[in-house]
């Protein structure tokens, strides 16, 4: 195990440390870079060890991990000083946080603007109090592509034809936002063109899609 266990086990805990904390804090991704370059080139090992989280300090002894440091440390320097090129330059650090709420349930959060913003795990995961709501919540999933791991389980053909066919809904879907839903009693229906509809439930408070075609 080389190097390569030392660079990503530090650099795993600055990214995720950045992501708990706004910008100003001292161990956002861009400080706790800093940080660990310097611990680099003062040939630092104990103090680069502290940056790694309890979890992975208990994978790794500082024994085992100031032997590999003292064995690679050329190419730790060399790292460093492709680190210190980049890190002053203006770059945009993608610094999310996620807080656990029970066993199952997570809240997920993202900095921007310096602020942070809920993005996941509240309510459900999506706010839905309309059907309308619903819809659009639908269309901002399929926008990311937050069916990835579903996708990648298809295979080639039935992938393209997957992807061909959501592609020309979601196309239809969008065009049609403003199309009045036939609403009886807890269920709504929207016919967003003469092929095709989308049918949901009102479940605890919040619009579901149950069925489409």
């Amino acid at each position: 195990m080389r190097l390569a266990m030392i660079a990503s086990s530090v650099l795993c805990l600055l990214w995720a440390a950045g992501g708990c904390r706004p910008v100003a804090d001292p161990y956002h991704p861009k400080t706790a870079l800093a940080q660990y370059v310097h611990h680099i080139e003062a040939n630092n090992s104990k103090a680069a060890y502290a940056m790694l989280s309890k979890k992975l300090r208990r994978l790794l002894s500082y024994e085992a991990f100031a032997r590999k440091w003292k064995k690679n440390y050329a190419e730790l320097r060399f790292q460093a000083a492709n680190i210190r090129k980049q890190i002053g330059k203006h770059k945009q650090y993608e610094v999310q946080a996620r807080m656990k709420l029970g066993q199952r349930r997570n809240v997920s959060f993202t900095h921007e603007d310096n602020r942070w913003r809920i993005i996941g795990g509240v309510g459900g995961g999506v706010e839905s109090p309309t059907p309308r709501a619903a819809i659009r919540a639908l269309v901002k999933a399929l926008e990311t592509k937050n069916l990835s791991a579903f996708i990648k389980l298809l295979g080639a053909d039935r992938r393209k034809q997957f992807l061909r066919e959501m592609t020309l809904r979601l196309e239809k879907l969008k065009a049609n936002l403003d199309r009045d839903f036939e609403i009886t009693g807890n269920r709504a229906r929207l016919q967003y063109d003469p092929r095709y509809w989308i049918m949901l439930v009102k479940e605890n408070g919040a619009w579901r899609v149950v069925e489409f075609n």
